[in-house]
């Protein structure tokens, strides 16, 4: 076991996040990221720092053919964790995205039943003969489409169930799993951001329009109808707007949940 993956074990036994890590070193996060992924060697003050935190010798930090449960450390030892391998990492991480795309077309599908039902809702009452049938139609189609959102909700549930210990239980990712998951998280960060900045402008984007649509349309002989659509179009903007949002902030936890940072460290677990 190399030296980085020594530090990326003794942080997450002793319940340590990378930022906690970097505070008690005196360096940035940064510096403990390129330690735990190779990219650098920490001085030997540091190497001194981290035997004396983790209760190990500097031979067992230093030599690779050395493994840590020589070091004699109870701390190291006090638990089995579950391992977690690069096969299994990847495949919840599929089951991540996949779950997401599921829950937001859900979303979006409930909006679009609701935003139908309210449109063809008010244009029933311009046709007083057949306004009841096309409210049953109208309502039997929302109907139809929270059935199928709540379909979506369910399968996207089973594809990441058999992964729910990932959140609850302390895990050992094996060599090489921590680094991917890095490299992975440092790219979604741009898509996030870029998600949010879309989802927030979709929202602003149907309240706006359901002003201005609503406002023209009491102007006119049709204005219940107008209102109705201006909801709809609101409501469908609001819809794809917070799926958006909901699937990229949904693969960005999955990098946490693996690296066991932000809202599932290890300390959060216990």
């Amino acid at each position: 076991m190399i030296l980085a993956d020594k530090i990326i074990e003794l942080r997450k036994k002793n319940g340590m996040s990378q930022e906690e890590l970097a505070d008690k070193m005196g360096v940035s996060r940064q510096s403990v990221s390129k330690w735990e992924s190779a990219q650098s060697v920490p001085d030997l003050n540091k190497i001194l720092t981290l035997s004396k935190l983790f209760g190990v010798s500097t031979d067992v930090l230093l030599k690779d053919e050395l493994a840590l449960e020589e070091s004699g450390d109870s701390r190291a030892s006090e638990e089995p964790l579950r391992s977690v391998s690069m096969e299994e990492a990847d495949e919840y991480m599929g089951a991540v995205k996949k779950n997401a795309s599921l829950t937001a077309i859900g979303l979006i599908i409930i909006f679009a039943g609701i935003s139908f039902f309210l449109m063809i809702g008010a244009i029933s009452e311009l046709y007083e003969r057949y306004e009841n049938v096309i409210g049953a139609a109208s309502m039997a189609v929302m109907l139809a489409a929270i059935g199928a959102a709540v379909f979506l909700f369910i399968k996207a549930d089973g594809l990441t169930k058999q992964f729910e210990y990932l959140k609850t239980q302390p895990i050992d990712t094996e060599y090489g799993v921590s680094g991917k998951v890095k490299e992975l998280k440092k790219e979604h960060e741009k898509k996030l951001s870029s998600a949010k900045g879309i989802g927030v402008m979709f929202i602003l984007l149907g309240v706006g329009a359901f002003f201005v649509i609503g406002t023209v349309g009491e102007k006119t002989s049709y204005g219940d109808v107008v209102g109705a659509a201006a909801l709809g179009v609101m409501l469908m903007s609001i819809g794809f707007g917070v799926g958006t949002m909901s699937r990229a902030s949904a693969v960005m936890e999955s990098y946490d949940v693996l690296l066991e940072e932000e809202n599932y460290r290890r300390e959060l677990k216990k």
